[in-house]
């Protein structure tokens, strides 16, 4: 659980840094695996670079390939989607397809505080505040 929780803080460091996330894609279809730590839910991951998914294309993913989604598009429309739909996310899982499980509305939040804590200048599309998505996510995520 140690490894998994720094490959996670590296993951939030990594996204806000270079602005991106990447996943494995092949066709219209992404990466996914079955929830350990939410029942009946499937795990959608996600990686900090484009390398740490390219490693994990191998067995049942040997045929997908790294793919960029922007970090705001990630943060503003993926993340609340895939709540949505009870989907979690999972980051910087290892090919060994170990890592950390999440809520999406959870992890949006800590990404947030990861642009906050590099003072990025950031408002999303249709709020007029980070805060205000902020407020949004949390209202969102009082039913976890």
């Amino acid at each position: 659980m140690e490894n998994e929780k720094k490959l996670h803080a590296q993951f939030l460091t990594e996204v806000v840094e270079h602005g991106k996330v990447w996943g494995l894609k092949v066709e219209e279809n992404w990466a996914v695996s079955k929830s350990d730590s939410f029942k009946d839910a499937e795990v959608l991951l996600f990686w900090g670079t484009e390398n740490a998914a390219k490693i994990c294309a191998e067995d049942d993913w040997n045929d997908y390939v790294p793919s960029s989604v922007d970090l705001y598009e990630f943060l503003e429309n993926w993340l609340p989607g895939m709540y949505d739909e009870g989907i979690a996310v999972g980051t910087n899982w290892t090919k060994e397809l170990e890592g950390l499980e999440m809520d999406p509305v959870s992890l949006a939040l800590e990404i947030i505080d990861e642009i906050k804590a590099s003072n990025i200048k950031y408002i999303p599309h249709g709020y007029d505040s980070l805060s205000e998505f902020e407020a949004e996510l949390h209202e969102m995520g009082e039913d976890i």
